[in-house]
């Protein structure tokens, strides 16, 4: 709008003031001298007050130009009539002015503050002229009485919009290929198909994989399809129905249906190790024992016995190269805690010669499972005596024998065991030894049958036999130290030789020195013996670690008493 548009309202409002201050300059010409200047000061502050509310009328005016031009034209109208209605007040409030020259004079000021308010709204209406024209119709006293109609704010700057709405595109398309963009990736490890395998082994080979089991690949594509692909998302195939000359044939890798078709479009796929390669050989059979091991121990007090397999030998079959390297086929059975007798059906692998498991993919078994029979026994403990067997060479003697262990831990039926109270090995060979023997001995050879060691410290006892060299020394034996033994009562026996005897002891030199030959137990045995003169062998005490040399006697007369 333009400001001649709102010039009817400032003139009504002028008109209105002029109105109201004659008739108040007639009414009260004849009052107040003294409170002019209040009165003045009053009307100053009116004024100012009507500036301030006329000014926040236009900005609040101007906020809300976006509602409506009838809504802005109403307000400016209201603003108008306040003004009036204040100027009024405010010429009431003039009864003690001193004269009326200076009450004109001061309602002159406030016509022209007046104006000024009148040429404040005229602007605004200026500036919200460009978002509103249907204001043209006002009647006289300046009240609109046309509404502007309200446009379509769809179509409005309907050419803006679509602009905006491209510009938008654009800048979507470019962020996107910029934070979608091509990138290149290596998946390692996809694992390799075999197809048509049949081709190989109908005519009675057999193939091993020597090369290309794994693809890795080089993987191209957007950011989004690439950055979360791994091996499962792949799938590689070799066809073995089309091997070259060397047993080798290409690997295709494409997506799974783990990726969208509309992502694996765009993705390209180049595998690093391109070929699988195939060792091809003639299947053969070989037989192999089967052979258990068992885990655990068996509950306190028992043992298990001799493990039974069935079928205790199986037929391995498979290429020669990894067949020659077999030598068993092994099941393993847990038994920790049993005390009666087990059987189980358990899985058999075969075993190469380096103790290490064969790939099942690369033989067949004639039975994948045995059966184990695992007896179990009670237990008991028993000690070992070890003694010597021949005779060590001319000088020398057996200073000790020691064996470990000392005890032993066997098992059976419980009516044998209550039979063994020891075991005894009585066959360690001496003869004509002249240095110590130490020997390994298997107890097992030792027990009765069906009884077994269950120590877990094995079966074998070691045995050490230590030799020394003898010594020899004489020791005196007089005849009153002789006793006779075994003699009747009625017979008188007396030792006819008067002359002390030289013994001979043989020993070890410690065990010799100190020896009293008394503490020997010299005797001469004459049981049975008839009235005579006899010549009888001298008895002594001996022990292992000395002898009496020789063989010494004396002569002995037997008598009968006098009548």
């Amino acid at each position: 709008m333009s400001k001649k548009r709102n010039k009817p309202a400032n003139e009504t409002a002028r008109n209105k003031l002029n109105e109201i201050a004659e008739k108040k300059q007639v009414e009260q010409a004849d009052n107040t001298t003294t409170d002019a200047d209040e009165t003045s000061g009053k009307t100053e502050d009116s004024v100012d007050e009507m500036t301030t509310k006329t000014e926040d009328s236009v900005d609040e005016t101007t906020t809300e130009t976006d509602d409506s031009t009838e809504e802005t034209l109403a307000k400016t109208d209201d603003s108008a009539e306040e003004i009036a209605e204040k100027t009024e007040n405010s010429a009431e409030e003039t009864d003690n002015l001193v004269n009326t020259d200076n009450l004109s004079g001061r309602a002159s000021n406030s016509y022209w503050d007046t104006d000024t308010l009148a040429e404040t709204t005229d602007n605004l209406y200026a500036g919200s002229g460009n978002l509103y024209s249907n204001t043209d119709n006002l009647t006289g006293d300046g009240h609109p009485v046309t509404v502007k109609k309200k446009k379509n704010i769809l179509l409005d700057n309907l050419g803006l919009k679509i602009l905006a709405l491209m510009c938008s595109f654009v800048i979507w398309f470019v962020v996107m290929n910029l934070e979608d963009g091509v990138v290149t990736k290596t998946v390692y490890d996809i694992p390799v198909q075999m197809e048509n395998g049949d081709a190989i082994t109908d005519r009675g080979n057999l193939y091993n994989i020597t090369e290309g089991e794994k693809v890795d690949v080089i993987v191209k594509g957007p950011r989004s399809t690439v950055e979360n692909l791994e091996a499962e998302n792949f799938d590689a195939v070799a066809d073995l129905s089309h091997l070259s000359v060397t047993n080798s044939t290409t690997i295709e890798v494409t997506l799974n249906n783990t990726v969208l078709p509309n992502r694996s479009k765009k993705v390209s796929i180049t595998p690093i190790n391109q070929y699988v390669t195939l060792s091809i050989e003639e299947e053969v059979e070989k037989s192999v024992p089967v052979r258990v091991i068992t885990t655990g121990s068996a509950a306190n007090g028992y043992a298990i016995g001799s493990v039974i397999p069935t079928p205790n030998m199986i037929t391995v079959s498979g290429p020669e190269s990894v067949l020659s390297n077999i030598v068993e086929a092994r099941a393993v059975v847990d038994v920790n805690g049993s005390y009666e007798d087990i059987e189980r059906v358990v899985r058999v692998g075969c075993i190469d010669g380096y103790g290490a498991a064969v790939e099942k993919d690369n033989v067949t078994l004639s039975a994948s499972e045995v059966t184990i029979t695992i007896p179990v026994y009670e237990t008991k403990e028993v000690p070992v005596n070890v003694t010597t067997a021949g005779k060590v060479h001319e000088g020398y003697g057996i200073r000790s024998i020691n064996f470990e262990p000392s005890t032993v831990v066997i098992a059976g039926d419980k009516e044998i065991l209550d039979t063994i109270s020891s075991i005894d090995i009585k066959d360690v060979l001496v003869t004509d030894a002249t240095t110590n023997i130490e020997k390994n001995l298997d107890i097992v050879e030792y027990l009765p049958s069906n009884v077994f060691v269950a120590d877990s410290t094995g079966s074998e006892i070691a045995v050490s036999v230590e030799l020394g060299e003898l010594m020899e020394q004489e020791k005196v034996l007089n005849p009153g130290d002789i006793r006779i033994t075994g003699g009747a009562y009625e017979m008188n026996y007396e030792i006819l030789d008067p002359q002390p005897l030289k013994i001979k002891i043989q020993g070890f030199e410690e065990d010799i020195t100190d020896i009293d030959i008394v503490s020997l137990n010299p005797r001469v045995n004459v049981e049975g013996l008839k009235a005579g003169k006899y010549d009888l062998e001298i008895e002594f005490d001996t022990s292992e670690t000395y002898t009496i040399k020789d063989t010494y006697k004396v002569k002995i007369e037997v008598t009968e008493p006098n009548p």
